[in-house]
């Protein structure tokens, strides 16, 4: 994020409300994806009385929560300015691979909330060191995620691979 803050000093506005710092949008919208939050509105209320969301997101306990509005005007504009694309090829992957990705999903079409959240487990256990499978409010397996990612009871149950 270092080698991006010039880029991101740019996006801030000079008038009207305070920007959003496009770090801490950046962070919000990964929040939003990887824990399917269907809107904005509503990841604002979770921002609002969610500790971990609020520390990832890097507001204190008693900073004031931002307008759905003005976080969208903000995405928006960020969106428009490349800086996401940017973020998520800074971290050393071939961007063209993210854009496959996102192609192949494009092609999907619309998808239910069951394909997110098979969609959003698998990503989390791409990146996570260790997962847990919770169903019905117990633990029912756990193990190194790439463990569990190999797993053929979790690719067939959890993930939907046949």
């Amino acid at each position: 994020m270092a080698e991006l803050s010039p880029e991101f000093s740019q996006l801030y506005a000079r008038v009207d409300r305070p920007s959003i710092a496009p770090k801490k949008l950046l962070r919000a919208l990964l929040l939003q994806v990887l824990y399917s939050v269907r809107s904005e509105r509503l990841l604002m209320e979770q921002l609002d009385y969610n500790l971990l969301f609020r520390w990832f997101v890097g507001l204190d306990m008693d900073d004031p929560v931002w307008d759905a509005t003005v976080f969208t005007k903000n995405r928006q504009r960020l969106l428009a300015g490349d800086i996401a694309r940017a973020f998520f090829g800074a971290d050393g992957r071939s961007r063209h691979s993210a854009n496959d990705r996102g192609d192949r999903l494009k092609r999907l079409g619309p998808l239910s909330g069951a394909d997110n959240r098979k969609i959003n487990a698998r990503m989390a256990l791409r990146v996570a060191h260790r997962g847990y499978v919770i169903q019905t409010g117990r633990i029912m397996l756990q193990d190194a995620a790439a463990e569990l990612l190999r797993s053929d009871l979790v690719r067939k149950t959890y993930l939907g691979e046949k």
